[in-house]
Parts: structure tokens; sequence; C-alpha cells
């Protein structure tokens, strides 16, 4: 593998794909193992997926990208129940959304057991009048 500079492995050290990175070697996540897998499944080049998962195929180098996919032929990816590959992007942002959700309605749930207890206060009545 390629000599990487400093200024790249502090650009490969934002990526949350990546667990470490040195001048001379990258290990790359079990996300990212499980993301290119399902992606390649798809029908997707190397090149592109790794693009698509933030790290610039430019400064990797085709080597690398080549010698990870060829690491990659022992790899076995997670599945879901149905035996399908899980795309553990996409399980994310579904999480997510059930966060922000389930946020959204202890909120409301807050309000309403104050508004029953009556210790809610009481909003103020806009008033339009002018004086």
């Amino acid at each position: 593998m390629g000599i990487y500079s400093p200024e790249v492995v502090e650009i490969l050290k934002q990526s949350p794909y990546i667990e470490n990175v040195s001048e001379h070697v990258i290990q790359y996540g079990d996300a990212f193992k499980q993301e290119f897998y399902c992606l390649s499944q798809q029908g997707h080049k190397p090149k592109d997926i790794f693009l698509s998962l933030g790290l610039d195929p430019a400064l990797l180098g085709s080597n690398v990208i080549r010698s990870f996919v060829r690491s990659m032929k022992d790899f076995q990816p997670k599945l879901n129940q149905a035996g399908q590959p899980i795309s553990i992007t996409r399980s994310l942002i579904e999480k997510d959304e059930e966060i922000e959700k389930l946020k959204f309605e202890v909120k409301f749930l807050k309000k309403k057991r104050l508004i029953d207890l009556g210790m809610f206060p009481k909003e103020k009545p806009n008033d339009t009048t002018l004086d």
C-alpha cells in the first residue's frame, strides 16, 4: 500500500467508517464493510461505493481499492431474519427517525401530564387591539 501524507491521514480520520489510519495502513470499520457489501451486491462499482460513503478514491488510489475488494472475498455480512444483508446506513437513518418521533411523543406526553395536573402555565391570549 501507498504512504499517506499527514494531511490525507487527518482527512481519513474524520470518516466514521475508518477504525484506524496511519501513514501506511487503513483499517476499515465493520459498518464500512457491511455497506460496501450491500452496495456491491446491488451492482455498484467499488470506486463509486467508496465515493458514496465519503472516501475519495483519488486520495486512496486504485491499488488500495483493489486490495480492499480482494479482502472482502471472505467477508461475512450481517443478515436480517429473511437472510438478506442489512444496510447499516438505512437502518441508522430509520433509527434516527424513530428517535425523533419518540422524542416528540415524550414531549407531548409530558405537556399533557402537566395540563392534567393543572400545572401547565396558561398561555396569554394574543391581544390584537391597538392601544
